[in-house]
C-alpha cells in the first residue's frame, strides 16, 4: 500500500497557445515518517511545464497528531503547475493526457500517478505568397501560391479566381499530397484587376495587377468575385504547398478568309465611331490622336464610366483618365500606366493622373506623370516607383560664398 496520496485539480483546464494556465497537486503523507516529494509532469514537454516549489516536506499525520507541534512540517502540501505550451505547431489543438507523478526521496519506489486531460486550444497562422505577383502574357499567365500552414489547427484551403472584368479564365492546379486535418480559407487569385483574400489571414487582401493589351477593364475595384475554386488540405506544420495557376485570355475566334483591300493609313484622330463627345476625345485630339504615344484606340469600346463620376479608355499605347469634375483628361504610357494600376489605380494613394505622361530627358526610355497626391515614374531599368506628396519634394544643397569688402569708390 503506498504510503501517499495525491489529488491533481485540473479539471477543464484550458491553455491558448502563447499564454499560461495553472492547476495543483495535492499531497498527503501517509507514512510513519518525515518525507520530501518531487512533483513530475508526464505526457508533454517539459519545457512546457513549471512546478513549483522543486520538493515539498510533509510530516506524517498519525505522529503530528501524538506530538501536537504547531512548528512541525505540514502532513498535507500542495505543488502549482504552470502550463504555457508555445505559440507553434507543435502545440497541436486538442485533448492533451497528462500525469502528474509524485514520488519521494526517502524511498524512491514510493510514488504515486495521478492522470488528467488539458485541453489546448486551437490558433489559426496561415502564410500565403504568390510567386510571381506580377504576371504578364498576350493571351496568358502562371503563377504559384504558395502557402504554410504555421497555425496548431489543420487548414482546408480553397482556392478561386476572379477577374471584374469577366474577361479570364482561370485554370488552377491541385496541389500534390492528400491531408487529413481540415478548417476553411477561401481565397481570390491576383491576376486582371484580381485580388487575394485570405479570410483565415484575419482579412489581409493582397493585389497584384495584369491586364493584355487588348481586354479593357472595368472599374478598378478590390473586391474580388469568385468565378472559379479548388480545395485543397493542409495540415499544421505542413511544407508550403504550391498549387499552379494559369489564367488565360480568351482568344478571339479566327476572322474569315477575304480579299485584302489596299490598307488606308487611319486618320490622325481615330477612335471608335459612335461615341458620344467626350473629354477623352478631345485630349486624344490635342495630343495628336493615332500619331501620339497613345496610337490607335484598343477596340471598339467608348469611355468606361469609374466609380464617382470619373472615367478612361484604353489605346494600343496607353489610356486617358478623367477625374471627376476635370476639364480635360489625362494620358498615361501603358507601362506608367499598368505600374500605377498595380498600385491600385484611382484607388491608390497617387489618385488620378493630372497631367499627360512626358518622356525622360536622359534617354533611358522611361516615363513620368503627375498624379493629385504624388509622382509616379517608369522604366526598363528600375521599373516602377513612386512617391507621395513632401517626399515628392527635393531639396537642393545650399550654396555659400565668401563675400569681399567693397572698397570705396574714389571721387
Amino acid at each position: 500500500m503506498s504510503s501517499l496520496a495525491i489529488t491533481l485539480n485540473a479539471a477543464g483546464l484550458q491553455v491558448m497557445p502563447g499564454q499560461a494556465a495553472s492547476f495543483t497537486v495535492e499531497v498527503r503523507n501517509l507514512g510513519t515518517v518525515v518525507d520530501r516529494y518531487r512533483c513530475e509532469i508526464v505526457g508533454m514537454d517539459a519545457s512546457w511545464v513549471t512546478v513549483t516549489p522543486a520538493s515539498l516536506e510533509l510530516f506524517p499525520a498519525r505522529e503530528l497528531d501524538e506530538r501536537g507541534r504547531s512548528d512541525a512540517p505540514p502532513t498535507v502540501g500542495r505543488f502549482t503547475v504552470a502550463v504555457h505550451p508555445p505559440r507553434s505547431a507543435a502545440a497541436l489543438a486538442g485533448a492533451w493526457p497528462i500525469g502528474a507523478k509524485v514520488a519521494s526521496e526517502h524511498d524512491p519506489a514510493n510514488r504515486l500517478v495521478e492522470e488528467a486531460t488539458i485541453t489546448i486550444l486551437p490558433f489559426g497562422a496561415l502564410d500565403a505568397d504568390l510567386r510571381p505577383a506580377l504576371m504578364g502574357g498576350r493571351f496568358g499567365a502562371s503563377t504559384a501560391l504558395h502557402l504554410a500552414n504555421r497555425g496548431n489547427r489543420p487548414e482546408a484551403v480553397t482556392i478561386s479566381g476572379s477577374d471584374r472584368a469577366e474577361r479570364l479564365d482561370f485554370r488552377i492546379d491541385k496541389p500534390s499530397g492528400t491531408y487529413e486535418r481540415r478548417a476553411l480559407i477561401p481565397t481570390g487569385l491576383p491576376v486582371a484587376l484580381a485580388t487575394v483574400l485570405a479570410l483565415g489571414m484575419g482579412g489581409l487582401a493582397v493585389a497584384s495587377i495584369l491586364r493584355p493589351p487588348a481586354a479593357p477593364a472595368g472599374d478598378l475595384g478590390l473586391l474580388p468575385s469568385a468565378s472559379a475554386s479548388v480545395s485543397a488540405q493542409v495540415p499544421p506544420t505542413a511544407p508550403p504547398v504550391e498549387p499552379s495557376v494559369t489564367v488565360v485570355a480568351p482568344i478571339p475566334p479566327p476572322a474569315t478568309p477575304t480579299a485584302a483591300p489596299t490598307p488606308t493609313p487611319p486618320p490622325a484622330t481615330a477612335v471608335p465611331g459612335g461615341c458620344p463627345p467626350s473629354l477623352v476625345e478631345t485630349t486624344y485630339a490635342a495630343l495628336g490622336g493615332a500619331t501620339s504615344f497613345l496610337g490607335l484606340a484598343a477596340g471598339a469600346g467608348c469611355d468606361i464610366a469609374l466609380s464617382g463620376g470619373g472615367s478612361y479608355r484604353d489605346f494600343l499605347g496607353g489610356s486617358i483618365y478623367v477625374k471627376p469634375g476635370a476639364t480635360e483628361g489625362a494620358a498615361l504610357q501603358s507601362n506608367l500606366r499598368d505600374y500605377w494600376r498595380g498600385l491600385g489605380a484611382t484607388t491608390s494613394p497617387l489618385g488620378y493622373p493630372t497631367s499627360n505622361s512626358a518622356p525622360h530627358s536622359n534617354g533611358d526610355g522611361g516615363w513620368s506623370a503627375i498624379f493629385e497626391h504624388g509622382r509616379a515614374s517608369w522604366s526598363p531599368a528600375t521599373g516602377g516607383s513612386n512617391c507621395i506628396g513632401l517626399a515628392c519634394i527635393k531639396i537642393l544643397p545650399v550654396q555659400t560664398f565668401d563675400l569681399l569688402p567693397i572698397a570705396p569708390i574714389s571721387p
